[in-house]
């Protein structure tokens, strides 16, 4: 059941974490990853 519980957990961070990485293609675009490390180093 622990097992289930954390599988579950994980498989919710790695789908927010795939959302934010599209959001960020979407708001910066694909080929700018200079630009979005200047803004995360800010």
């Amino acid at each position: 059941m622990k097992m289930l519980c954390a599988l579950s957990v994980l498989m919710v961070v790695t789908r927010r974490r795939i959302l934010k990485e599209n959001l960020e293609n979407q708001v910066f675009g694909n080929d700018s990853t200079e630009l979005k490390e200047i803004v995360l180093n800010l």
